[in-house]
């Protein structure tokens, strides 16, 4: 009778291999033996808690400047009139500016005369009482405030009224480019360049006269 072989066995060394479906078990590390450090992205920092009574953070303002940003009317009307009118100032000569080159006026000696004819003080003084009129009264009441205002100590080119004047003109103008009215602000400049004053091309002769600059 033929003399049946034993099976095969693996030779794992000293562990033993452990029978189908026992779970594994992890070899225990000996006594005294160093404890690996742990990886930075295993420890937790703790997160501050707040101070009490601290501010919270404000949010950092977007970057970048855009002109067309439409300010809260509330806001905007609770500036200085000087304030108005230094950011009016430079908003209505740029409207002559581009309104004269868009006629065509590109030389630049004309097209300076020119425009320093419209932004004087005593044409602006006059668009003030053209406008004042047909404004509601909330805004006249804004635009007296504005004329009213206290006035530099020195200003020069014209009387002190016709200064007040020009001066709420140029707040107006200021209020409607920040309340981004823009309609509006655009009727006032063809009403500008229609007033008889000043056209392309049609300078007075001579020296041009004293602009008006808030001070």
């Amino acid at each position: 009778m033929p003399t049946q072989a034993a099976p095969k066995t693996t030779d794992h060394g000293d562990a033993a291999t452990p029978p189908p479906g026992a779970a594994r078990i992890s070899p225990t590390a000996p006594a005294g033996a160093p404890t690996p450090a742990s990886s930075p992205s295993d420890v937790t920092t703790p997160t501050p808690s707040p101070t009490p009574g601290a501010p919270s953070p404000r949010p950092l303002p977007p970057t970048g400047l855009r002109l067309d940003r439409q300010w809260p009317a509330e806001r905007a009307a609770r500036l200085p009139a000087r304030t108005l009118a230094y950011i009016g100032d430079g908003v209505f000569e740029l409207g002559m500016r581009l309104s004269h080159l868009d006629s065509g006026l590109d030389e630049m000696g004309r097209l300076h005369s020119s425009v320093v004819a419209l932004v004087k003080a005593d044409h602006q003084a006059k668009l003030f009482e053209s406008i004042f009129p047909t404004l509601d009264e909330t805004e006249q009441t804004l635009l007296r405030t504005w004329r009213n205002a206290k006035m530099p100590a020195r200003f020069s080119g014209a009387s002190r009224g016709v200064y007040a004047r020009a001066t709420a003109f140029e707040a107006w103008v200021g209020y409607l480019f920040l309340t981004g009215q823009a309609d509006r602000y655009e009727a006032l400049l063809a009403q500008a360049l229609t007033s008889g004053v000043a056209r392309p091309g049609t300078e007075p002769p001579g020296p041009p006269p004293a602009r008006h600059r808030p001070s």
